[in-house]
């Protein structure tokens, strides 16, 4: 099973990563063909903590460091605006570092819980198909985590 698989920790995170990597095994679907061993390591790596960063347990912390991101981006804002000074480039108050490699990964991060969440905006009748989908792979998830004696991880306190 995906949990025995993947040893309980982020089951459907684990395997979209390994998915991921499969489909892009195949020539016509290989869009790293072109890398070289270095940089496809770099680019896998940074997938697989995009995918992985939509598990909910760090969801607080990574909301914290983007609000607390934007204020200072924010106030670095006004400060300009209040000294007359109009730079046009962004790159002297953005909070994150292009060269650190962490503030990288972050912005991936949150651009994958952003499309990630982004089925909320589509039209209503759309919208709730995707979540009755959703509702029902959370429910099977639930069975099996039963059925095996495994903590609830998909959806907790509901007696599946």
């Amino acid at each position: 099973s995906t949990a025995r698989t993947y040893n309980d920790q982020m089951c459907q995170e684990n395997m979209h990563c390994s998915l991921v990597f499969q489909v892009m095994s195949h020539p016509s679907c290989n869009l790293l063909h072109s890398l070289s061993n270095e940089d496809f390591r770099k680019v896998r790596k940074t997938i697989i903590q995009g995918i992985l960063s939509l598990n909910m347990k760090g969801h607080a912390s990574h909301l914290t460091r983007l609000r607390v991101s934007c204020e200072i981006c924010q106030l670095e804002s006004e400060k300009r605006s209040e000294a007359g000074t109009s730079d046009a480039s962004l790159d002297n108050y953005l909070p994150f570092d292009k060269s650190s490699e962490e503030d990288r990964q972050f912005v991936v991060n949150t651009m994958m819980k952003a499309s990630h969440l982004a089925k909320q905006t589509l039209r209503l009748s759309v919208a709730k198909e995707w979540m009755k989908m959703r509702v029902k792979e959370l429910e099977v998830q639930s069975m099996l985590e039963k059925d095996m004696g495994l903590p609830l991880t998909a959806l907790p306190g509901v007696d599946a």
